[in-house]
């Protein structure tokens, strides 16, 4: 489990990549782990390239490329529920 996830840097800079040492150690951690939980309450900036590279550490296959993502996330959603995001507002936590 990464908590205050949003911290681990990474995007792409021309034809150059940058990766934080937070990023690369997150990296290592999931490629030794079945599983990883990426947790955070800060909002997404809008920045597709530092998205995507977040979500390449919980499976660098399936976030290779923007199509391939979009496609694989829709057939794993399930009754309207996504397998890889939940998405909790405060307005919506009411009772324990």
């Amino acid at each position: 489990m990464i908590d205050e996830c949003h911290k681990l840097s990474a995007y792409d800079y021309g034809n150059r990549q940058y990766l934080s040492q937070r990023y690369k150690a997150a990296q290592l951690l999931s490629q030794q782990c079945e599983h990883i939980l990426l947790l955070t309450a800060t909002p997404h900036r809008g920045r597709t390239d530092i998205f995507k590279k977040l979500l390449q550490i919980l499976d660098e296959d399936i976030f290779a490329t923007d199509e391939i993502a979009s496609t694989r996330i829709k057939e794993l959603e399930h009754n309207g529920i996504n397998k890889f995001f939940i998405r909790r507002l405060k307005e919506d936590m009411k009772d324990w």
